[in-house]
């Protein structure tokens, strides 16, 4: 499956106080003739080094994802309220249109006393234009469970007749690595009909490549019989270079259950440029018009922007 490098689409860089540096995990919905990618980017940090996160969104055509015709100049989705689940950040992960409203499922983060930060799944809402987005609760749609007691994130859905199937990362464990504490987490399934409670196996999709590789960020993609899954992988410690660091995976299934892994199927043509050649993580896949995309973020996990490529036709 080889796509084809479009190039560099946007980088924060100092647009407004909300929106000072990253542009991570970039979604995508078509609305009108236009593609809206959401994000999730950064204030300047706080005195201890901490920092928040929101969500924002640039306006691209949609015949040529590089051209940017727009910039959020406000949050599409805010911080939480204190004491909640999302109140130190949120990630866009799932945007799908849903009758007449556009629903995001998205991470949100906290910070516990007893670990370095927790992530749980929120759900909100826009109207059709997809600029303001409220949340549906103040507790997440997927938090914890008996199985799954440390954190889920990333999540992503597509419907098969009348299941709607969730893939996202969740957490096995915490690793102490020297002073660090850092969490290794998968790529899992989860399913519901009829907009009922979603039922998670607390079994992992993907093969790991060894114990102790990190996978997140899925998004699926049905196309000429199959589907195929995107995401990105690294390792759970010592992953701040570009040895150890974040790459883009692949795996295909035919009934979205046994799941085939095959990254060396997955190629970028072209050269790697410098805001991604350390780094390629959290792909996000939309089909429009006769063309399919790929947004992906670069070097320190979208500090350097996100870019755009297109699937090869053959």
């Amino acid at each position: 499956m080889k796509w084809q490098k479009l190039g560099r689409v946007f980088g924060a860089d100092d647009q407004f106080e909300w929106m000072r540096s990253y542009t991570q995990v970039p979604r995508a919905i078509e609305i009108g003739n236009i593609l809206r990618v959401y994000f999730s980017t950064r204030e300047a940090p706080d005195t201890a080094g901490a920092f928040v996160s929101r969500v924002g969104y640039v306006d691209v055509d949609k015949n040529n994802p590089t051209k940017i015709m727009n910039i959020s100049k406000v949050p599409a989705l805010d911080l939480g309220m204190k004491g909640s689940f999302d109140e130190f950040g949120v990630m866009p992960g799932d945007v799908k249109r849903i009758g007449n409203k556009i629903r995001m499922l998205y991470t949100g983060w906290s910070r516990p006393k007893e670990a370095p930060y927790a992530t749980w799944i929120g759900e909100a809402f826009s109207d059709v234009e997809g600029k303001e987005f409220v949340r549906t609760s103040l507790t997440p749609v997927m938090g914890a469970t008996l199985k799954e007691k440390i954190l889920c994130n990333g999540p992503f859905t597509i419907s098969v007749g009348t299941t709607e199937h969730m893939f996202y990362a969740s957490a096995l464990s915490w690793i102490q690595h020297g002073a660090r504490q850092e969490c290794l987490y998968v790529i899992m399934h989860a399913s519901r009909k009829s907009e009922g409670e979603w039922t998670r196996n607390a079994v992992a999709c993907i093969p790991q490549l060894h114990e102790l590789e990190c996978q997140n960020a899925p998004t699926v993609l049905h196309l000429n019989g199959r589907f195929h899954l995107f995401f990105c992988h690294r390792h759970a410690v010592d992953f701040r270079n570009s040895q150890r660091g974040y790459k883009l995976g692949h795996a295909w299934s035919d009934d979205l259950k046994c799941w085939h892994r095959e990254d060396s199927s997955l190629t970028m043509d072209g050269a790697r440029e410098p805001w991604e050649e350390e780094m390629q993580c959290y792909p996000g896949v939309i089909e429009v018009l006769q063309n399919t995309f790929m947004f992906y973020c670069g070097n320190n996990f979208g500090r350097n922007g996100f870019g755009v490529a297109a699937l090869a036709k053959y």
